[in-house]
């Protein structure tokens, strides 16, 4: 045995699980997110876990990567799109939170994706389904 491993006792036999470990923490880092929304003054953009900034910081207010899109709102826009982990507007900045009106806390999550569809307010009467490329897959 190694000299510092970490040993199980299970049923009569002394097992060395320090190789599950590193495949553990190995699973975990996977799972952390790749980029996180990071503020510098009032602007928004993603940087890595190492505060490393990845996506410029020029968004008015971002939202975590799901299903590898995430919803921004640009200074010059009204309503929120969708930018891919490279930085690019995949779907315009037109759609809008529950309220129709504009996006909150409390109704963010109506328009992040789920099984590759999010909801699309275009205004209080007009609600749909886009896919990941910005298609309206059920109308308005």
């Amino acid at each position: 045995m190694e000299e510092n491993s970490i040993v199980k006792y299970e049923g009569g036999i002394i097992k060395r699980i320090s190789n599950q470990i590193g495949v553990t923490n190995k699973l975990l880092a996977l799972s952390e997110p790749e980029l996180i929304p990071y503020r510098k003054g009032e602007k928004w953009g993603f940087c890595d876990k190492n505060k490393k900034i990845i996506i410029d910081c020029i968004y008015k207010r971002t939202f975590d990567f799901v299903e590898d899109l995430a919803i921004v709102e640009t200074f010059e826009d009204s309503g929120y799109g969708f930018i891919n982990k490279d930085g690019d507007i995949v779907i315009p900045c037109k759609y809008f939170g529950d309220l129709g009106i504009g996006i909150g806390m409390d109704d963010f999550s109506d328009l992040s994706f789920s099984k590759g569809l999010a909801k699309a307010r275009l205004s209080m009467n007009e609600t749909g389904f886009i896919d990941k490329k910005g298609n309206i897959v059920i109308p308005c």
